[in-house]
């Protein structure tokens, strides 16, 4: 895949470092676990509509919060196009896709201050409640709040165009502050096998191949992320557990962070799920695990989405938290964990894919599966 010019898109406004305190206040609503209650009657702004001036901004982001959790709790999944239209999904993926597809494949984050921080999220498959609190919990995005997204946002969970779409959103709004990069789950052979490309169908009906078609392309424009795992064993190997990849060892995480003048490798795409297969690693119970730790650095596995997955019997869930992290100057290399619980309880709603068969943890994938996304 050749590579991207940088994104010449300007931001004219951006909110203050601190949290803004009425999304604050107002998105405490998804903050369940924490004992409020979901709201109860349809916010204001249905069906949402894209600004006329094609500007979004911190209320916008607001009420499409708040519209989005209200209708997961509340109105069947074929009511979405009720509360965000066709047309809006357009506009929006349109002008994320501008964004994305002007992004070099390995983006690079230098523009910050003593203030600055970056927080680092890992996969979220579609728990939009979850990603609802991360956000919340970690401060929302701001001039001096960057957010780095790992990938993996649809996929097993429910709500992946939800999570999708906010994200995208963020994205739009601040651009040089929101990096979105691209999972395994963000191809066409994932999505067909794990329930985005179903639950776009349910949700956008006669306009969901439309829609799907549109949602493969705005991720082909998303930054690479690797998909090598990582091993104890020294060197390169064969990654024999999930069929592609390859799997490296502390070895090899020293020679690239001493190569690269790195001091952190920061990865995702394992849930406990995953983790459990491999003995020679930590398990995922808390979000993350620092799978080699050298001298020059470490090389850490993020995961950011709690109670994963989402459809298993509640005996076959492993219970996991999520996780993410946070880093701040001067050198940003100390990485601050912060994990979280799921937040309860869910809404009740149906799978879009068939999880008792499908395949676990992504295994037994084969290279030739992976087509291209047309």
């Amino acid at each position: 895949m050749p590579n991207k010019k940088e994104s010449d898109t300007t931001v004219s406004s951006l909110p203050s470092d601190e949290s803004n305190p009425t999304i604050s206040s107002t998105i405490a609503s998804t903050e369940h676990s924490k004992g409020n209650k979901p709201l109860s009657s349809a916010p204001v702004q249905i069906p949402i509509s894209y600004p006329e001036d094609g500007m979004l901004t911190v209320e916008w982001i607001q009420d499409l919060t708040l519209t989005f959790d209200w209708s997961s709790r509340n109105l069947p999944p074929s009511e979405f196009p009720s509360v965000f239209p066709v047309d809006v999904f357009d506009t929006l993926v349109l002008t994320a896709s501008k964004i994305l597809h002007k992004e070099p494949n390995c983006v690079v984050i230098d523009d910050f201050d003593q203030d600055s921080r970056v927080v680092v999220v890992g996969d979220v498959h579609g728990q939009l409640h979850d990603v609802l609190f991360l956000l919340r919990d970690a401060g929302f995005p701001s001039k001096n709040c960057f957010f780095v997204f790992n990938g993996d946002y649809v996929d097993r969970g429910a709500w992946g165009l939800e999570t999708f779409l906010l994200l995208l959103a963020w994205k739009v709004f601040l651009p040089h502050r929101v990096y979105l990069l691209r999972g395994n789950h963000e191809s066409k052979y994932c999505t067909s096998v794990y329930g985005f490309e179903k639950e776009v169908m349910a949700k956008y009906g006669d306009k969901g191949k439309h829609a799907y078609r549109k949602c493969l392309g705005c991720f082909e424009g998303l930054p690479l992320a690797s998909l090598i795992d990582p091993s104890m064993k020294l060197g390169l190997s064969e990654n024999t557990e999930r069929g592609i990849g390859l799997l490296w060892g502390p070895d090899s995480t020293e020679e690239f962070l001493k190569k690269f003048s790195l001091k952190l490798i920061i990865r995702s795409h394992e849930g406990p799920d995953a983790r459990q297969k491999r003995p020679d690693l930590a398990g995922m119970d808390n979000g993350y695990t620092i799978d080699h730790d050298v001298e020059s650095g470490m090389c850490i596995t993020l995961f950011s989405a709690p109670d994963y997955p989402q459809f298993q019997a509640t005996e076959e869930r492993f219970r996991n938290k999520g996780a993410y992290i946070v880093l701040k100057p001067p050198k940003f290399d100390i990485p601050d964990f912060n994990v979280f619980e799921a937040v309860t309880p869910r809404p009740d709603v149906n799978p879009f894919y068939d999880f008792k068969n499908a395949i676990d943890s992504d295994e037994e994938l084969e290279l030739a599966s992976m087509g291209p996304s047309t």
